[in-house]
């Protein structure tokens, strides 16, 4: 079962946070998840790249875990509705009242 969520470090040890965001995104079987990158970088420019790569979120350290909490529940439902959207819109496409 593919996660809902990913908190991740730009700087991890073996693979960097841009590029296994950049493997989420790209995989379909998982581009679905809700990606956020924390760092202790925060100028607008690697902001910017975050949000380019792939990321839904950006956190800047140090981490209020109240609000990396509430960024995680409101990415997690966003996901959930957006897929409940993409089955009934698909549902409709099969119906014969619908015409595009």
């Amino acid at each position: 079962m593919d996660p809902d969520a990913v908190l991740l470090d730009w700087v991890l040890p073996i693979l960097d946070g841009g590029s296994l965001t950049r493997a989420i995104k790209s995989d379909p079987a998982l581009a679905g998840i809700f990606v956020i990158i924390a760092t202790a970088r925060g100028e607008g420019a690697m902001r910017a790249e975050g949000f380019e790569i792939g990321a839904d979120d950006y956190l800047v350290k140090p981490i209020e875990p109240r609000s990396s909490l509430a960024r995680l529940r409101n990415g997690v439902m966003l996901r959930r509705l957006q897929a409940e959207l993409e089955e009934r819109t698909g549902s409709l496409r099969g119906s014969r009242r619908w015409t595009p």
